[in-house]
């Protein structure tokens, strides 16, 4: 739309009233200006109403009004739902065709997952007419076709059911008439480029540089449709037999001569490996060709793992044998990697992926904005990057931690620093003894995993400049213990502080006794810790703080001098033993025995008891607290709300097993830890305050994403069918 220009307008006058105007002291001019500008506004008015009219581009207060226009389903707001998204969304499903189609849109709209919905009536042994023979549903299992036993129970399953009359929408029933199962991947798959393998023995390697032997999963294409086509397009467990069989066939291929069709190992293979021969080598690519998927079991005679044939015998085109290589095995069951006989390479560096229900402990997910805000708005004056991979520069980009800690003990008080890993390395180090961090007075540490990209200079060429960061697709592994000492006067106000982010520790993490012992804070965000001790502090520190934030701790432990603990959607697998400390609490889960002075908490689990020696402080709020715990008053924990709500004459114990704790998994780094199970009591999978699951998970926002898709669903099925969720990961 044409704007009403007022200089182009008073342009148009004739030249003897623009002098006229101007000698009359330009009252024409000022009239004109008013003009313009008023029909200036008016014709921005009408821009943003004609913006208005589509949910692409209408203003944030207009959506709530075409959502009522359209009559669309109010949904329940989570961390991964736009309103607008969904409105738009709702134009599309509603001119779309195909029950099926539908509901695997809808179910990624509503909850965020992956889902491949399934008719379960083409599942049933049934006796069919003769005029309408289905030959892909027989009546008998073939239990000896492995690839179809191997799809039992899952979204491809292919294996003949008997009627199961219970009902799919509560999760109890699946196979019937009307039933619709809706399997959903609520893992997170996130990918990792290039980390160092674990060496576990002679030509045998782990793919997690911890050296813990975790699945490897298949990281889907971020193309790939909302009802994806195969497995191959969704966040599964890598199968092993499946990649065995393609691996095969490729090679078998190009023994004959023929073009290979991988489905799997394409331009974006699940596993990809690159080997060092010798220290002094570089890394060199391995062709998915030379992979061979294997199953690396312990053989009994204590040799070690099995170790795969340096090469296999294929038929060319003319039957002639041809004679592929086999660089190395992998086993994407127990993350092993395995060469054969004789073949030792020094380094080994592999492209894979793990899952996780979300953004928890040491991960590459993006941690950009919790680090800004764990510094607190204090600018990064100091910075160094460790790398092996990277050309050394004195000063500015070292090859290991030590020389780095080594620099950061030299710098004055009241330098704010950072050491950044920037690979997927392991630094097979121990931060202890003399390589302890010290933290003096008024300084602050960053240690994170991170990326350090260049600043353009004017003029040409580039810099690292200090307080650079990308810290997303990093995850260093440290495998040694972590020490810092506070070194600020015993009086001092302002005693140092650390923050760790985004790291694996194979080891502890120790606040060490030396000096004052005077340190002011210790953050340890989105990092995993592995080693028994957990975190352990010794020596008075009463100024310290600890805070946890996004973060797995075996254990916890602390003088009664320490005042402060602070945790946030964070995982302590053991005791948590501050007897001093001032503890606020939320989203945690406790499994060991929690010893604090005073709590504050909120959607937590703990375990086990908790004794909280100042009994008027705090307050307990939508927690799971066992009974025999001494704490503050209660607001709608678990069990005793069970209790008082089925009255004085329930079976209190009938009860407690009732809202007993069932975690898929409790090994750090697996797919589900921490999780609750499927089946747990709603009580706790719906009793934190905002409706989610009690625990480290309740951010996820699983009941509120169920519930959505429940809403939506009652619009798009059609008549007389059910659909139910049925948990793929």
């Amino acid at each position: 739309m044409m704007r009403m220009d007022a200089d182009r307008l008073y342009a148009a006058l004739p030249a003897y009233l623009r002098e006229a105007d101007l000698n009359a002291g330009g009252a024409v001019t000022a009239l004109f200006d008013i003009m313009g500008g008023e029909a200036d506004r008016v014709a921005r008015a009408i821009e943003e109403l004609s913006e208005s009219w589509f949910i692409e581009t209408c203003p944030e207060w207009a959506v709530p009004y075409i959502a009522d226009l359209l009559a669309v389903r109010a949904l329940t707001p989570t961390e991964n739902f736009s309103k607008r998204a969904w409105v738009a969304q709702t134009v599309g499903l509603r001119r779309r065709k195909g029950t099926l189609g539908i509901i695997g849109t809808l179910t990624r709209a509503t909850t965020g997952w992956p889902a491949v919905p399934a008719e379960m009536f083409r599942r049933l042994a049934t006796t069919q007419a003769l005029r309408h023979l289905r030959l892909d549903a027989p009546a008998t299992a073939t239990v000896r076709e492995p690839e179809r036993m191997r799809r039992h129970d899952t979204a491809f399953d292919a294996l003949p059911h008997t009627l199961d009359a219970r009902p799919i929408a509560r999760g109890r029933g699946r196979y019937n008439v009307p039933n619709i199962g809706i399997f959903a991947w609520r893992q997170q798959v996130y990918p990792l480029a290039a980390v160092e393998a674990a060496p576990a023995g002679p030509g045998r390697f782990l793919c997690d540089p911890a050296g813990r032997e975790l699945p490897l999963w298949n990281p889907p294409s971020p193309l790939a449709a909302d009802v994806p086509a195969g497995e191959a397009d969704l966040p599964t467990l890598l199968d092993r037999r499946r990649l065995y069989l393609e691996l095969e066939a490729m090679r078998a291929d190009m023994a004959a001569g023929r073009t290979p069709t991988p489905l799997w190992f394409d331009d974006r293979p699940p596993v990809q490996l690159w080997v060092q021969a010798s220290t002094s080598d570089a890394f060199v690519a391995v062709p998915s060709a030379e992979l061979a998927s294997a199953d690396l079991h312990d053989v009994a005679d204590a040799r070690g793992w099995r170790r795969p044939p340096a090469t296999l015998d294929y038929l060319d085109a003319t039957g002639s044998t041809v004679t592929r290589a086999i660089t190395a095995a992998f086993d994407p069951v127990r993350g092993r990697i395995a060469f054969p006989e004789g073949v030792e390479p020094a380094g080994v560096h592999v492209r894979h992926a793990l899952a996780a229900p979300g953004d928890l402990g040491g991960g590459p997910y993006d941690r950009s904005t919790a680090i800004a805000t764990l510094l607190g708005g204090r600018e990064i004056t100091w910075q160094v990057g460790v790398s092996r991979r990277r050309a050394p520069l004195p000063g500015i980009m070292l090859a290991s931690l030590t020389e780095a800690v080594a620099l950061w003990n030299a710098q004055p008080a009241g330098t704010v620093g950072a050491i950044v890993l920037l690979d997927n390395d392991r630094f097979d180090e121990d931060l202890t003894g003399p390589r302890t961090i010290a933290l003096p007075r008024g300084s602050l540490l960053l240690l994170a995993s991170a990326d350090w990209p260049e600043t353009p200079r004017e003029g040409g060429g580039s810099d690292l400049r200090p307080g650079s960061l990308t810290a997303r697709d990093r995850r260093a592994c440290v495998t040694g213990d972590i020490a810092v000492a506070g070194t600020a006067p015993a009086d001092a106000l302002d005693p140092g502080a650390l923050v760790i982010d985004g790291l694996l520790v194979g080891g502890a993490l120790r606040v060490a006794a030396d000096g004052s012992a005077n340190l002011g804070e210790l953050v340890v965000s989105n990092s995993t810790v592995l080693g028994a001790d957990g975190l352990t502090i010794a020596g008075d520190h009463d100024r310290l703080n600890v805070t946890l934030r996004r973060s797995v701790l075996p254990a916890l432990s602390a003088p009664a001098t320490v005042p402060g603990l602070d945790v946030t959607e964070s995982v302590v697998l053991g005791p948590a033993t501050m007897p001093g400390a001032r503890a606020v609490l939320s989203g945690a889960t406790v499994l060991g025995q929690t010893q604090v002075r005073s709590i504050t908490a909120s959607d937590c689990i703990f375990a086990r008891t908790l004794a909280a020696t100042r009994r008027q402080v705090g307050c307990l709020r939508y927690s799971l607290v066992p009974p025999g715990s001494t704490g503050p008053r209660q607001f709608r924990c678990q069990p005793d709300l069970a209790i008082r709500e089925a009255g004085a004459a329930a079976d209190q114990a009938a009860i407690a097993a009732r809202l007993g704790l069932a975690f898929e998994t409790l090994e750090p780094g697996a797919a589900g830890f921490a999780r609750l199970s499927w089946g747990s009591d709603p009580a706790l999978t719906q009793g934190a305050a905002n409706g989610g699951s009690m625990g480290v998970w309740r951010f996820l926002e699983e009941p509120q994403r169920r519930a959505n898709l429940a809403i939506a669903l009652d619009e798009y099925l059609g008549l007389g069918l059910e659909a139910g969720l049925l948990p793929a990961s």
